[in-house]
C-alpha cells in the first residue's frame, strides 16, 4: 500500500499545476469581470451620444425655422405713391425683409378691376431688402367713375431664397391702400 499511496501522492509538479490553474481561472474571472465593465461603459457612451444626436436634431429643427422665418420676404405700401385722378397711379411697395425673387403682380378678380391693367415697372425679378417694388395702376376704360372710386386688388407673388413662394394681396381705393402679412403657398408633397 506505500507504493500505491506513493504513486497516487501530489508531487510537487502537480501542486504547481494546481496553483497555475487557480491562478489562470483567477485571471479568467478577472478578464470576464473587465470586458463587461467595459462594456457597461461603452453602452452608457452609446446612450449619451444618442442623446447628444436627438438634442442637436431638435437643435438643426429649431435653426431651420429661424432660417426660414429671417428669409421671409414682406412689402409695404410707402406713402409716397403717386395718383393721377383720371387715368391711373404709381405705387411703391418698400421690400422689409430679405431678397425676394421671381416677383410677379396678378389681379385677384376681374370683376372687381376690369377697367384696370396693373405693370410691375421694375424689369428684374429681384427686390433685394429695402428696394422699391414699383407697380404702374393703369386705368383702360369707363373714364366716367373718378380714379380715386375705383376699387384696387392685386397680389403680389414672390419667393424667398429658398424658393418657398408667398403672396400678399393690396386692395383699397383712393388714397387708403392696404397689404396683408405674407402668406406661404404650400406645395403638395409627392
Amino acid at each position: 500500500m506505500e507504493i500505491i499511496e506513493k504513486l497516487f501522492a501530489p508531487s510537487i509538479t502537480d501542486w504547481i499545476q494546481a496553483i497555475a490553474s487557480c491562478v489562470a481561472v483567477l485571471g479568467a474571472i478577472a478578464a470576464f469581470y473587465s470586458l463587461f465593465k467595459k462594456d457597461k461603459q461603452k453602452q452608457e457612451q452609446i446612450t449619451k451620444l444618442t442623446d447628444l444626436v436627438s438634442k442637436i436634431d431638435t437643435q438643426n429643427e429649431i435653426l431651420m425655422e429661424q432660417l426660414k422665418i429671417s428669409i421671409i420676404p414682406f412689402f409695404k405700401i410707402t406713402d409716397d405713391y403717386q395718383i393721377d385722378g383720371m387715368h391711373g397711379c404709381l405705387m411703391n411697395l418698400k421690400n422689409f425683409g430679405d431678397v425676394a425673387v421671381d416677383v410677379d403682380i396678378t389681379i385677384v378678380n376681374d370683376k372687381i378691376n376690369p377697367i384696370l391693367t396693373f405693370d410691375k415697372i421694375n424689369k428684374s425679378s429681384y427686390i433685394d431688402k429695402l428696394d422699391l417694388l414699383l407697380i404702374s395702376i393703369k386705368r383702360i376704360a369707363d373714364y366716367s367713375i373718378p380714379f380715386l372710386n375705383i376699387p384696387i386688388c392685386f397680389q403680389v407673388n414672390f419667393k424667398d431664397r429658398l424658393k418657398n413662394e408667398y403672396y400678399q394681396i393690396v386692395h383699397g381705393t383712393g388714397y387708403s391702400f392696404n397689404i396683408t402679412v405674407p402668406e406661404k403657398i404650400e406645395t403638395p408633397k409627392l
